[in-house]
């Protein structure tokens, strides 16, 4: 698994997975048994979008073919990503994005003083997965969008700490 260098192997393959630390690595592997070599990780404490940032452009920067990578995260850096920011989100500036994937005011205003994190269960287990999958769907377009000169193509697969399975993919 690397940190974030191309190899010799992963020169010729296609496509790649960025995680969101070593639990999403091991539920995205389980399912699309990539090569390792072909598995990224960001470990806490480092920057996702500078991450992808320096993936894209090793992976670019070595060969002219398209070119998949699969967005492994948790909840927090969904929001991140979507944002695109590095700092901790609030519940308040996810507000119009929960709202855009389904969910209402009256969903939302409990926790509107609340972690982003505490969100979750709520959404998960009265099983809103049409949100999850809304919210997936905008990060593969985000991404895809910042790097159009590319012509990247992704996956987002969310895979919230504590939950051994992929709860939403843009699929």
């Amino acid at each position: 698994m690397n940190v974030c260098s191309i190899n010799e192997k992963s020169l010729y393959s296609k496509e790649f997975a960025l995680c969101d630390g070593y639990h999403a690595l091991s539920i995205h592997k389980k399912i699309f048994h990539l090569p390792d070599d072909n598995y990224f990780i960001c470990t806490e404490g480092q920057s996702f979008l500078s991450k992808i940032d320096q993936l894209v452009s090793s992976l670019f920067g070595s060969k002219d073919i398209p070119i998949k990578v699969h967005i492994v995260i948790d909840w927090e850096t969904l929001f991140r990503l979507l944002l695109w920011k590095d700092e901790h989100i609030t519940v308040k500036q996810a507000y119009m994005l929960l709202i855009d994937a389904g969910l209402t005011r009256i969903d939302i205003e409990p926790f509107l003083n609340s972690s982003l994190m505490d969100l979750f269960p709520s959404i998960y287990y009265s099983k809103r997965l049409e949100v999850l999958r809304r919210l997936c769907s905008k990060v593969k377009k985000t991404v895809e969008a910042k790097f159009s000169t590319y012509g990247l193509k992704t996956d987002c697969h969310l895979v919230p700490k504590g939950i051994d399975l992929i709860t939403a993919s843009s699929l």
